[in-house]
Parts: C-alpha cells; structure tokens; sequence
C-alpha cells in the first residue's frame, strides 16, 4: 500500500496492521483533511492531559507535530459559550501551557472565544466545578491562570460562538482541531479531597498538579471522555 514517495514512513508506522490507520497516515502525508475518534477512559494527573491524550495514537501525533511546527507563525483559538467553572479555567490554561511545550512553539496569538452569559448567581464560595456566580469572577480567575502557567497575553472574544467546543491551532498550511464532547471540563472532576478546596485556596494553588477524576469512564457503560482529532489542510 505504501509507494516509493512515502518512504519517509518509519518502520514502527509501515507496521501499521489496521487499514483505517493506514488510511489515517497516508491522508497526512498526501495533506487530505482527516479526523479521528478517541476516548480517555482513565484518571489524569492535570500535568499529563496533554500527555494521556497523545499516548492513544502517538503514531499520528508525531507526524501531526511535524507539520504544526514546519511553519513559524502559529496560532490558536478556543472557542465555548459554556466555560463557567475553576475546573474548565484551569484545565484550558494547562493544555495550552501543554501544547506550547509539546510543539515547542510560541504562539503569535492566543484567542479565546468564550460567552459572558450561563453563569449562575449563589452565595456560596464556589469550589472547583461549581459555575462562577457571574463572567467578571470567570474572566478574573482566567487571567490569573493565563498568567501563571501560559505565560503570555491573550484576547477575549464573544463573536459567533460556535456550539462545537473546540481548540484550534493554526499556520500558514494547516489547522489542527481538537473536538471536546461538552466542553474542556465535561466528565471531570477533582479528587474528592482536592474538591473540597475552596476558592481562596484554588487561587493560591493554581499550577498544583491536581488529579482529575473521569466521570465517564465509570457511569452508564461510557467508555470513557470523548475528543475528536480533525486536521484541516489549506490551499
């Protein structure tokens, strides 16, 4: 199946024994747009999401890189309307943080396509996955984990919210999207001692390397947390 033009393939990926992973590679190679499903069917440390989520294909993932990093200007783009709770803020800022180190870029730009409504007023201190009371605690507790684990500046938007939570990363020939089924926080949750943390200590903690209890991968037979990987080539 593979030709004298693809001879760059490594021996580990000519071993491929599955013809829609074989499909999968030639699609990169020959720059046809492509996608593919996978599940998180385990507890994560927040430090390894990134990590766990590449160890499911890293075949694709390595020649994925090489493509993102073969042009200098890069960018990226997270778009949800319900990005609403400590957990969510926290677990977007590690995988950009992530993403940085893994393609070992830096990002001409960082957007993030958020709505200011769907948040619910309370009383109560909020803890990791409760919805802040409003946007403004949101957009402050998002900026503080911006600048503590990115590092870098980024612009706010509310325009044309797509319903698909998704992050794009984006140069001159491609776009890389990562699908997340109900957003970066859906099916998550801390650990039943780091959820009783309060906000005050959350904010005093946040590049602590919190685990991440999968919800979905023990209620109702799911197999785990559901991402689509879509790679989009440009003319």
């Amino acid at each position: 199946m593979f030709s004298k033009k693809y001879n760059n393939l490594t021996d580990e990926i000519r071993g491929f024994r599955k013809k829609a992973e074989k499909r999968l590679l030639l699609s990169l190679y020959k720059k046809i747009d492509f996608s593919f499903d996978c599940y998180l069917d385990e507890d994560i440390k927040v430090d390894d999401f990134l990590k766990k989520l590449i160890s499911i294909k890293p075949h694709f993932w390595s020649i994925i890189k090489k493509t993102i990093v073969s042009s200098p200007h890069v960018s990226i783009v997270y778009s949800d309307r319900y990005l609403n709770t400590p957990l969510g803020c926290i677990m977007l800022s590690q995988l950009i943080r992530q993403i940085r180190l893994y393609f070992q870029i830096h990002f001409d730009s960082i957007v993030l396509n958020i709505s200011r409504a769907g948040f619910h007023p309370n009383k109560n201190n909020p803890s990791s996955t409760m919805i802040f009371p409003n946007h403004k605690q949101r957009d402050k507790f998002l900026q503080l984990c911006m600048r503590m684990l990115v590092k870098d500046d980024y612009t706010e938007k509310e325009r044309n919210i797509p319903h698909q939570r998704v992050l794009s990363i984006s140069n001159a020939k491609c776009t890389l999207e990562i699908l997340f089924d109900g957003g970066i926080a859906y099916g998550w949750r801390l650990s039943h001692e780091e959820d009783k943390l309060t906000m005050e200590q959350i904010e005093a903690n946040i590049s602590y390397n919190y685990t991440c209890i999968n919800q979905l991968a023990r209620k109702y037979d799911r197999k785990g947390i559901f991402f689509v990987v879509r790679m989009l080539f440009k003319d």
